[in-house]
């Protein structure tokens, strides 16, 4: 099942089901993974420190047995201790996490289920009825899911109604620690229910925002991509050659900038002969060629029928004019047929190409005086190629064919 169909369906539920289908729990547990983690590491940082506070109070209450129950309560809080480390270690993920939360939580209860002397049987109730107060904190400020705060709930009560028998509480006193813990564990539960219902149903409106957003961000990139590549060819169009040109001569890269116009020789009389289809594939072909001689970040694009046109700067170890040698015979090799009139045995390209100088101000100037190499390697027989100014960038290209 789809992420989007499970949110759609998860947001379509009743009010009181709170767990979603695997798909979008999987991703909601580990989206909240870190952050109740960290929830938890300082809320039990919290209750270990104002657990240990309580001590002043069993010096109050129970004067006869404090050493006693303050060695347990410090055995409590070094196993508090202990599982604050092992949420520190553990995965944030681990689906442990939230039971090992709890822990510390319920060691709390078990000081008072031991049968110890104390002072009066007022004493002893006033003690045990400090007990839901832990009930309390680990509900509403540890708040772990519904599942665990019922199953604390459950021990809560239990230990609490042991306790007030093993202390033998009158039964009134009795009745009202029972009172408060269970009224403690029930409102506390109903808390519990819709604070997790509110993090499950915020966190559905965030990723059902965050899923529209990728989308409309997918889109925008596919039609950012087509509204700049030739559907022919695959390659970038006239759009954003321009736009690379502008780019490149706003902001000189610290090579020479060198742009190509590149022409396929005889191409009307290509089609006339063998059709636009065969045609279609020729100009395929040709750009396949071209790119494969090209390393990332030159800009190869169709600049309109047969002609195309590359933006690069050459690499130390390559001047222009071995690139465009490269070039010239990455179409040669295709050795795709063309026997129309004028033209030779196979298709090839003529190829025009200019250095950036300062007086190309902008992308037009830049293109015309590529273009006018371009014009020359036509005129003087193409299947070759002519450039100007790059002997001023790269001291070993010749002069112009």
């Amino acid at each position: 099942m789809s992420l989007s169909l499970a949110l759609a369906r998860a947001l379509a539920r009743p009010f009181w089901a709170l767990r979603f289908e695997p798909v979008l729990e999987r991703h909601y547990q580990r989206d909240i993974a870190r952050s109740r983690r960290r929830h938890l590491r300082i809320s039990l940082t919290v209750a270990i420190l104002a657990y240990a506070s309580f001590s002043i109070w069993d010096w109050i209450l129970m004067t006869n047995a404090f050493w006693l129950i303050s060695l347990l309560s410090a055995l409590v809080v070094v196993g508090g201790g202990l599982v604050l480390l092992a949420l520190r270690l553990m995965p944030a993920e681990h689906p442990a996490r939230e039971w090992v939360g709890i822990l510390p939580c319920l060691l709390a209860y078990a000081p008072p289920l031991l049968d110890v002397e104390a002072t009066d049987a007022t004493h002893r109730a006033l003690w045990l009825a400090t007990m839901p107060l832990m009930t309390l904190f680990t509900n509403s400020c540890i708040a772990p899911p519904l599942r665990q705060a019922a199953v604390h709930s459950l021990v809560a009560l239990l230990a609490i109604g042991l306790a007030t028998q093993m202390h033998a509480l009158p039964a009134l006193e009795a009745s009202l620690v029972m009172t408060l813990a269970f009224a403690t564990a029930s409102f506390t539960l109903l808390n519990n229910f819709w604070m997790e219902r509110a993090r499950r149903q915020g966190y559905l409106l965030i990723l059902r925002d965050r899923l529209r957003n990728e989308e409309l961000t997918a889109s925008n990139r596919f039609l950012a991509q087509q509204s700049a590549t030739d559907p022919l060819t695959g390659v970038a169009n006239r759009r954003a050659l321009m736009q690379a040109l502008a780019n490149a001569l706003a902001h000189p890269p610290p090579r020479p900038l060198l742009l190509l116009m590149i022409d396929v020789d005889h191409f009307k009389a290509f089609n006339d002969r063998y059709g636009h289809p065969a045609g279609d594939r020729c100009l395929q072909q040709v750009a396949t060629a071209l790119a494969d001689e090209l390393r990332a970040g030159d800009c190869l694009a169709r600049y309109g029928g047969e002609e195309f046109a590359i933006l690069c700067t050459p690499s130390r170890e390559e001047d222009a004019g071995k690139l465009a040698q490269r070039l010239l015979d990455a179409v040669r090799r295709l050795e795709i047929p063309h026997l129309g009139p004028h033209a030779g045995p196979r298709v090839t390209v003529s190829i025009g190409g200019a250095c950036a100088r300062p007086d190309h101000d902008c992308a037009e100037t830049f293109i015309e005086a590529a273009d006018r190499q371009l014009y020359w390697a036509k005129q003087a027989g193409r299947d070759r190629a002519i450039l100007e100014d790059c002997d001023r960038c790269h001291p070993a290209i010749e002069e112009p064919l």
